[in-house]
């Protein structure tokens, strides 16, 4: 990087730390209530920040990178802390009682667990977020959202808050409907959106004021930082045991190996390496090894998408890794005009086309429901978003326009390379959660992109490193065969199953789906509570054209 470029960045950054610094000095302080450790954290955070743009990459939206690192921050400190169980209790995600004495205290105080059982945790967050006097688009970005999905959390967010006052108070008032949702200043103004707020932050009011921060002191210490990153990178040194006459292995004396041991070990390690070969060259790509419960002779058979079953299939004791490695291997083979995405067939906008649905939750008081979605996006993104209800198709379709930059993506240029798409989707997902956390985050693609093929045999090789298990030949909620693999992981702090059907000819994610398990007493083992489907996607030239068969 030549003098210009360096000056260029320390510039950015002054305009970062100017713009910034106040609402992530709220957001570190909430969640740490601790002035030391939450000034060292926002410190770190514009370091990081400097240090990511001096490698090359780009940070499109910096606001929403420096609140998620800012909070990635916050979450792993407190995870180190001895007392991070006690603490986590008490962070911004978390209802506590406030004690502030303030009107309305009171009912919040007799009413907490009810309250906190009606928000999830997103809705909890795009609160808090507002509170902050983030806007939807911003807040939309930060949690990689779309706008009109922020939207619609803060509207379930204000209508289970009214409902909650008509059950304390005995009475039954009508609520809006989502199209006469107050502007954003009228929506923070609103009383039991306040009192909700009280209650989410108890020390909101009471916060110091941000730090004095010293852009030059911070440049100083993020050049110090990478000054100490490249003197800690591995050289490559001369041994001194490579002097001449200094390293004799004693394996390498005569007359120790004798010609005896030659005729085993070598014969046996052809033989090794042959069986090795030969399993893999047999092995079919989209077939799984061997499972130890012998093969799955169930016939596929689609669930109904109005009463969503369990996807039949077998029992998933085999791990996912050598079929979904087969699979990558057989996508390198194939040229880039793939026979699922002909030669030519390019346009300005990304086109995707999926289907969602998902169960009411009493425990969060949110409502089930669906949606037909189709997305058109830019390299800049701008685009288009439609939105149909299945069940009110006479209903106009809910359009979303988005400006340039106004779109969050999630990895907005993926990567052909294992090694560099599981950076990019590490910073998507914590990858320290579990093999779950790789399944969401290559969802998380599908949801925005149409993948090339060596894309995605870079998804597949990161799904492989995961500890997946395949569950054989499976008929998605579209009628489409592929083979499931799944995780079990946690979901808002409930155990569940995510489940994945992948294409084996083209490698494409067909449809994603959660299961409740067992130990979550809350909702039926079994019960489906969430699925997506991959319909269509492309390149087209504008806004409203699907692309051609």
């Amino acid at each position: 990087m030549d003098a210009e470029d360096a000056a260029e960045l320390d510039a950015w950054l002054g305009e970062q730390v100017s713009r910034h610094h106040a609402l992530l000095w709220t957001v570190l302080f909430q969640r740490l209530e601790d002035t030391r450790v939450a000034e060292d954290l926002l410190q770190e955070t514009f370091v990081r920040a400097w240090l990511h743009r001096r490698d090359g990459h780009q940070i499109r939206h910096p606001r929403a990178w420096l609140y998620r690192m800012a909070r990635r921050l916050a979450e792993e400190c407190l995870d180190k802390d001895h007392r991070s169980q006690q603490a986590s209790r008490t962070t911004p995600l978390t209802l506590v009682v406030s004690n502030d004495g303030e009107p309305g205290a009171g009912l919040l105080r007799q009413n907490v667990a009810r309250l906190g059982r009606r928000l999830s945790v997103k809705d909890r967050e795009c609160l808090l977020l507002t509170s902050y006097g983030v806007s939807t688009a911003d807040i939309a970005a930060m949690l990689r959202m779309s706008p009109a999905a922020a939207r619609r959390s803060l509207y379930r967010t204000r209508r289970a808050l009214h409902k909650l006052r008509d059950e304390v108070q005995g009475r039954r008032t009508p609520f809006p409907s989502m199209d006469q949702e107050p502007a954003e200043d009228d929506f923070r103004r609103d009383e039991m959106v306040q009192l909700a707020v009280r209650a989410l932050l108890p020390r909101q009011g009471r916060i110091p004021p941000p730090p004095e921060i010293d852009v030059t002191d911070l440049i100083a210490l993020a050049h110090r930082r990478q000054s100490a990153q490249e003197s800690t990178r591995w050289r490559w040194r001369r041994p001194r045991l490579w002097r001449p006459g200094l390293w004799r292995p004693r394996l390498w004396r005569p007359g120790l190996w004798r010609p005896g041991l030659w005729r085993i070990a070598v014969p046996t390690v052809v033989l090794v390496v042959l069986l090795i070969i030969g399993i893999e060259g047999v092995r079919p790509y989209g077939v799984s090894g061997p499972d130890p419960v012998g093969p799955d002779t169930t016939d596929p058979v689609p669930a109904d998408p109005a009463q969503p079953l369990p996807l039949t299939a077998g029992p998933g004791t085999a791990p996912a890794r050598h079929q979904l490695a087969a699979i990558a291997r057989h996508l390198h083979s194939l040229d880039q005009a793939a026979p699922d995405q002909p030669a030519g067939a390019t346009g300005r906008y990304t086109y995707v086309h999926l289907r969602a649905w998902w169960r009411d939750d009493p425990a969060t008081g949110q409502d089930g429901g669906a949606y037909d979605r189709r997305l058109w996006w830019a390299a800049d993104r701008s685009g288009q978003e439609t939105r149909v209800d299945p069940a009110e198709p006479d209903r106009p379709a809910e359009v979303v326009e988005y400006p340039p930059g106004a779109l969050g993506v999630a990895v907005p240029d993926p990567a052909a390379d294992r090694t560099v798409l599981a950076g990019q989707l590490a910073e998507e997902q914590p990858m320290h959660e579990g093999p779950q956390a790789a399944l969401r985050a290559v969802v998380g693609l599908y949801r925005f992109h149409d993948l090339s093929p060596a894309q995605r045999a870079a998804a597949l090789a990161v799904l492989a490193d995961a500890e997946l298990a395949t569950h054989g030949p499976v008929l998605d909620r579209a009628g489409r065969s592929g083979v499931a693999v799944s995780a079990t992981g946690e979901m808002d702090g409930r155990p569940v199953r995510d489940t994945a059907v992948i294409d084996t000819a083209t490698g494409r994610l067909l449809s994603y789906e959660r299961v409740a398990l067992p130990a979550d007493d809350r909702v039926a083992a079994g019960t489906v509570t969430y699925y997506l489907v991959f319909l269509r996607s492309g390149r087209v030239g504008r806004l409203g054209a699907e692309p051609a068969d």
